[in-house]
């Protein structure tokens, strides 16, 4: 969905570090949650999983930790937005870049980041788009011969378990109706968040490395 708009390089250093900082933090986040939900998990376990439980109905758990540790959730969404509009405003950044430096594109700028919300098409159209980043990267004049490396497949693969196991969890969630519904609504939890880490620091990676090497480019160019 190229446009063929012209576009320019724009500094790119700064914003990949603070994107690379928060895709730790977020990882970091991302644990505490794994933690969170293996303390439910093992709460969840002593109780009847037949006792019925509505979407709004509080758990009949009289020690209270299931209270804090839905609280404890909070942080780790707040973190979770933080993270991704910093991390979506660097894919459009590196994408502007690449098209700046190479030519040939297919993915525009602002669908890169675009695709992300579009049903169906984000499984694979962002991945498109963050390739050819990666590409243009490496080697501006003869991206299409780059080869990609394992860790942009690792990125995706994980990011996809981590987004579906979400929203099975959300789906169980939204129509539960006993406890045992909460157990697998809160096991999917976990299985998200656990992706999540492996996704979120494949990533660190490759914002890391693109942004290197667009800066490089960048300054070769000016020079």
């Amino acid at each position: 969905m190229a446009t063929g708009k012209t576009y320019t390089t724009r500094p790119i250093a700064t914003l990949g570090a603070a994107a690379a900082l928060w895709l730790l933090i977020n990882a970091l986040a991302d644990g505490f949650s794994v933690v969170l939900t293996l303390i439910d998990l093992s709460i969840l376990s002593r109780l009847p999983s037949d006792v019925r439980v509505g979407f709004f109905d509080p758990i009949p758990d009289a020690s209270g930790v299931l209270d804090v540790t839905g609280l404890g959730r909070l942080p780790v969404i707040i973190v979770y937005l933080a993270t991704a509009f910093i991390t979506l405003k660097w894919i459009y950044r590196a994408s502007r870049n690449a098209h700046a430096l190479g030519r040939g594109l297919d993915s525009d700028p602002p669908w890169v980041v675009g695709w992300f919300f579009v049903p169906i098409a984000m499984l694979w159209k962002p991945f498109e788009g963050m390739s050819e980043t990666w590409r243009v990267s490496q080697d501006p004049e003869a991206w299409k011969r780059v080869a990609l490396p394992g860790v942009m497949r690792v990125w995706w693969g994980f990011w996809l378990v981590s987004m579906v196991a979400g929203n099975i969890s959300f789906q169980i969630t939204r129509r539960v109706e006993t406890i045992g519904g909460v157990t697998t609504a809160t096991a999917f939890e976990a299985l998200s968040a656990l992706a999540g880490i492996v996704a979120g620091l494949a990533l660190r990676h490759i914002v890391l490395t693109v942004s290197t090497r667009q800066t490089d480019k960048i300054h070769t160019s000016v020079f």
